[in-house]
């Protein structure tokens, strides 16, 4: 009896070695031993089997299909990157398998590697796009590996995070779960621009120039748009390496911080309405239905606005843009002029007309006859004033009023001891004589007759001024001035004496109030229409 194997065997030595040799070397059978022919053989790998060229869902390792028993003899698994497109199955023993690409594992289902977007900060499409496509498609080394995307240097960069990745400003810097999870326009709040220079920029609607979110990122970034013709226009976003508007107040430099509002024409119709009026009733609040269009194109530049100008007494709305001389005036005016541009007929507010008009009495204020650019100006009392309405100017003879220069001596001489006096005061006469009253009209020739009306109805019917010179022994001539009553209707000296001691020298009146105010001077009916029409028509 022989032993070989673990077989007891009996008989002829021949037979025993023929058995050996039929039994395949180096199988192994179950308990260690030598695989016994008869026993079953184990049960092949099961793995994630799909392509995302076909299945979606490859890319998403939560909802892939349940795991499928690969082919007897398979004993791995494997998850592959083709260019973006992801391969899930069953691993076959000398099959090529790129470490940079492939990944593989030996146990059931371990081929469910999350999928991650991976680009750098070189990639300009990393910070300016979704990275949405398939070309940035990346695996993680497990499950359950993060996705992480940050700003690094201004520009963004996506991966599989590591363990040593943090983020301390949620703002800049993500970690997430999920498949491409760190995709997205990232910050999320990031301006988009229209980003051209010279060619095909003029006109980014016509000439399909797309928008995209600025290549660095800043807080608070801006778009801009400059030109220096209408084919010579640059589109971009202040944050730019090369911005031409970088500091957003270089000449020509329109600037604005929402979503493609860089998109301007080099001119531009403006679409602000406002109000246009001038005169008196522009003064008044104003409608907002009458606010009418601005015709005028402008600048890309240019902000649309509407203004009201107050300047020399008059009023004036209208658009700012509409003629170039008003608008340098208004910018000279300070506060004179009110600019706005948020909302259509913005200009229609009532104003407060800053038309003035001289007012005195010249028994109440000397200035007001002798000198009336010393008087302060008013606004009138009983209405608006405006230079519609005007202001008046003239003599006013009351019945019971006439008025005189009177000194004596050394009083003529200093206008604080020269008196103006009512010759009616002295009660010398109880005759009444009618007011007359008359003022200046637009039109010449009837300035003319109002003037000769003034010279008529000036003269008093009782009363004249007199002017008396006199010597009293020295070598100067002094003078008296005053009152002379009328003895039917004529006026003489005869009934004035100089001062006591003294010599006369002459006497002379004159029938207009205030007449005899110059030293000496006889002022003849022909002075007092020289002043008047001087006054009138200068």
């Amino acid at each position: 009896m022989y032993l070989l194997k673990g077989i007891r065997t009996y008989g002829c030595l021949g037979i025993i070695v023929i058995f050996a040799l039929m039994t395949p070397p180096g199988v192994v059978g179950q308990g260690g031993g030598e695989v016994d022919p008869t026993d079953p053989p184990a049960p092949p790998i099961k793995c994630r089997q799909c392509n995302s060229s076909t299945d979606a869902n490859c890319l998403d390792n939560t909802k892939m299909d349940d795991v499928k028993e690969c082919a007897v003899g398979t004993t791995k698994c494997f998850i592959s990157n083709d260019g973006g497109v992801i391969t899930r199955g069953c691993y076959k023993d000398n099959e090529p398998c790129d470490p940079s690409k492939c990944k593989t594992c030996d146990k059931d289902g371990c081929n469910d590697h999350n999928i991650c977007k991976k680009c750098t900060t070189e990639d300009a499409d990393c910070s300016q796009t979704d990275a949405t496509a398939a070309k940035y498609n990346d695996i993680c080394d497990a499950y359950d590996t993060q996705c992480f995307v940050n700003v690094k240097d201004k520009k963004v960069e996506r991966r599989c995070a590591g363990a040593d990745d943090q983020c301390s400003n949620e703002t800049t810097c993500k970690k997430s779960t999920g498949f491409n999870s760190n995709a997205g326009y990232f910050p999320t709040k990031r301006v988009h621009c229209y980003q051209c220079a010279v060619n095909d920029c003029s006109d980014v609607s016509s000439n399909n120039v797309p928008s995209k979110p600025c290549l660095n990122y800043v807080d608070n970034d801006e778009c801009y748009m400059t030109a220096e013709s209408a084919t010579a226009v640059t589109r971009g976003c202040k944050s730019d390496d090369s911005s031409k508007c970088s500091s957003g107040t270089e000449q020509g430099c329109l600037t604005c911080n929402t979503d493609n509002c860089n998109n301007a024409l080099y001119e531009k119709q403006q679409k602000l309405k406002c109000i246009q009026c001038q005169g008196s009733d522009c003064f008044k609040e104003q409608p907002a239905t009458e606010a009418k269009d601005c015709e005028k194109k402008i600048l890309y530049s240019d902000t649309e606005a509407c203004y009201t100008l107050l300047a020399n007494s008059s009023i004036q709305r209208n658009c700012l843009h509409n003629d170039a001389a008003i608008k340098e005036e208004c910018e000279k005016a300070g506060e004179s002029c009110k600019v706005c541009s948020n909302e259509d007929g913005c200009n229609r507010s009532a104003e407060s007309s800053n038309f003035t008009c001289i007012v005195c009495r010249s028994d109440e204020n000397k200035d007001c006859w002798n000198d009336a650019s010393k008087v302060t100006g008013k606004t009138c009392r009983t209405a608006d004033s405006s230079p519609e309405e005007g202001c008046f100017h003239g003599i006013w003879i009351n019945g019971s009023e006439f008025e005189c220069f009177q000194c004596v001596g050394d009083e003529c001489e200093n206008d604080a001891t020269t008196k103006i006096v009512n010759c009616y005061d002295n009660e010398m006469t109880t005759e009444a004589v009618p007011e007359t009253t008359a003022a200046p009209t637009e039109s010449t020739d009837t300035r003319s007759q109002n003037l000769m009306d003034y010279m008529s109805r000036s003269a008093d019917d009782n009363y004249v001024c007199y002017t008396m010179r006199y010597e009293d022994g020295g070598t100067k001539t002094k003078f008296q001035k005053g009152c002379i009553l009328k003895v039917n209707g004529i006026a003489t000296c005869e009934n004035i004496s100089p001062p006591g001691a003294t010599k006369l020298d002459s006497c002379e009146t004159c029938s207009e109030p205030k007449c005899n105010s110059v030293a000496g001077l006889s002022l003849s009916l022909l002075t007092l229409a020289a002043a008047l029409y001087a006054h009138f028509f200068a």
